[in-house]
């Protein structure tokens, strides 16, 4: 099970479907959503306490991807669980 969020102007949680890959997987559910500059992308597995408030990660704006992902294992994941997360940001600038 995995979970996508958005952080941002408009935050938004996607929906997710409960399932196991390659065992119960359901069929897919197509949802968008523009990104704009800033936006930050979290993906992560239900490993990952389902209380995870961002807004209480000072670091996520201002820190890597990498470290904000790190982060967010050490403080919301699950010690009797795989925990997984991912962190893109948007930065259109070259």
């Amino acid at each position: 099970n995995t979970v996508c969020r958005i952080i941002g102007k408009n935050n938004l949680r996607f929906i997710s479907v409960e399932g196991v890959v390659g065992i119960r997987m359901r069929n897919p559910y197509l949802q968008k959503a523009v990104l704009e500059e800033g936006d930050i992308l979290l993906f992560y597995t239900d490993g990952i306490k389902e209380n995870c408030d961002v807004n209480e990660i000072p670091s996520i704006v201002e820190q890597s991807a990498s470290f904000t992902a790190k982060n967010i294992v050490k403080t919301y994941g699950s010690q009797y669980d795989d925990s997984t997360c991912i962190v893109i940001k948007i930065n259109y600038a070259s």
